[in-house]
């Protein structure tokens, strides 16, 4: 499990936990019920959510990070992200991720009693 759990890739960004919430919300009404895949796409200054369903139709949200590195699109189960989140106790958690293929780990942000970690596999899209 160390090797999982220190896995923290090169790539990582802040983001606000109640925008995070609220817009992984909204996208995810559009997903998959199957498999509430939502893409997660980091490009310079923002990350996108995206989600969509054949008989639903598409969604989108962004919002404004502080990132500079190359660009990545990942998928996540909508759910398990939201259980992190609302677990998470913090105003703000770190997104870490390594590259489409590998697991994304989240933390919160700021001191807390907990070394709280959360680590999600990511799904093909």
């Amino acid at each position: 499990y160390e090797k999982v759990v220190d896995a923290g890739g090169d790539k990582s960004i802040s983001l606000d936990r109640e925008a995070f919430v609220m817009a992984l919300r909204r996208v995810s009404l559009l997903s998959s019920e199957r498999s509430r895949a939502v893409r997660i796409a980091l490009a310079t200054g923002q990350v996108s959510l995206l989600a969509s369903s054949p008989d639903l139709g598409e969604a989108q949200e962004v919002l404004e990070v502080e990132y500079t590195g190359d660009p990545i699109e990942i998928g996540f189960n909508a759910q398990y992200l939201l259980d992190f989140l609302g677990a998470a106790g913090s105003e703000s958690v770190t997104l870490h991720l390594n590259d489409q293929e590998s697991s994304g780990l989240l933390k919160p942000d700021g001191e807390s009693e907990i070394d709280y970690r959360y680590i999600v596999m990511p799904m093909r899209l």
